[in-house]
């Protein structure tokens, strides 16, 4: 599946993690860019990072994290997401 569309469909399924992940984001690329996913889910990561090192709890990133289980367990490109 395209960057395009993993990052357009994990923006649609985790509205709270992608308003932190985006104003992450802007802080280092001053606005959200579909063009520029790579570094996007890059933000992705440092948010979660953050997060864990806070110790926060890891019960709201399990969805997170099974999304791209899912996607790679599956391996097939028409079911990925």
């Amino acid at each position: 599946m395209p960057l395009d569309d993993i990052y357009n469909n994990f923006r649609a399924e985790f509205p709270e993690i992608t308003r932190l992940t985006d104003l992450e984001h802007m802080q280092e690329w001053d606005s959200v860019d579909p063009e520029m996913a790579f570094s996007w889910f890059e933000s992705l990561a440092r948010v979660i990072n953050r997060e864990m090192s806070k110790g926060a709890s890891v019960k709201p990133y399990i969805p997170v994290f099974e999304f791209f289980r899912r996607g790679f367990m599956l391996g097939n490109d028409e079911e990925m997401y």
